[in-house]
């Protein structure tokens, strides 16, 4: 069954096409995401607010998670339960029971990057991806500073099923913590039928 948004989507597509040359709505097109996926943040802290501005025009569904990492759970059952993607930017106790839910499943984490600020105006990210992605990433987040969440949003948001080797790349920049940051959060992708990171 198709869903509301599915439908207005595709309503939008139908009503620009008839405006638009035939090669602009393909264009258009490709720039969306190839895979269905939803979308979990960590809304205590500015950076999950930053991800959740950056993903939410894109996110099937878009979750926000308080002070208890279990609040993940349904958020993850209903994503497994219809077959989509799951990303996130949270800490490492909402992915651990992710990851555990969405494995039992035939998911797998196909992405993290670890997000570990090694000073008040200095951040490592460490990320597992596909090499394509590498070069794409990079120079973005040397010169993002705090916006970071929404270059790793953006990275996200461009998901497709992966058959290149993960690699791990770790790189460090200038980046300016956020008072109430936790100084380490993690950006993570689950999909069917993958190797783990």
């Amino acid at each position: 069954m198709i869903s509301r948004r599915e439908f207005l989507r595709g309503g939008a597509v139908a009503g620009i096409a008839t405006t638009l040359p035939a090669g602009a709505v393909i264009a258009a097109s490709q720039t969306r995401p190839t895979v269905a996926f939803d979308a979990i943040c960590d809304t205590r802290y500015e950076e999950g607010d930053q991800f959740l501005r950056a993903v939410s025009s894109q996110a099937y569904r878009v979750h926000g998670l308080d002070n208890d990492p279990g609040s993940v759970m349904p958020a993850i059952t209903a994503a497994v339960a219809e077959g989509r993607a799951i990303t996130g930017l949270t800490t490492d106790a909402a992915l651990l029971l992710a990851e555990q839910l969405a494995f039992a499943e035939g998911y797998a984490l196909t992405y993290k990057g670890v997000h570990k600020h090694l000073s008040t105006d200095q951040i490592e990210h460490q990320l597992t991806l596909g090499q394509r992605w590498q070069e794409s990433i990079k120079p973005a987040l040397l010169e993002a500073d705090s916006a970071w969440p929404e270059v790793i949003a953006k990275l996200m948001i461009t998901v497709t099923p992966d058959t290149e080797a993960l690699v791990e790349k770790r790189l460090t920049a200038s980046a300016s913590r956020h008072p109430e940051s936790p100084g380490h959060l993690v950006s993570w992708i689950l999909q069917i039928g993958r190797a783990h990171v």
